[in-house]
């Protein structure tokens, strides 16, 4: 899996779902605190990426609320 095409993947499924423009988001960025990525909109937004790559692995529900910044999501996909 190509970590650049998955994260620009990223950024824009996160674009999508929280309204800000995708050249604001950083993937440093704190999902909850700095995005407002509640937990279940972090589940809509991991199931639109895998929808799109169906081979990266799926986050279970004890990995959800570790995974806190997009880097730490793209980490653990590839």
């Amino acid at each position: 899996m190509d970590a650049g095409l998955l994260r620009s993947a990223l950024v824009g499924v996160v674009a999508e779902r929280t309204g800000y423009p995708a050249e604001m988001i950083d993937t440093g960025m704190d999902l909850e605190a700095d995005l407002g990525v509640d937990s279940i909109k972090r589940v809509q937004i991991l199931g639109a990426v895998q929808e799109r790559f169906p081979q990266v692995p799926s986050v279970g529900p004890e990995l959800l609320g570790e995974l806190r910044t997009l880097e730490h999501i793209i980490d653990f996909l590839v």
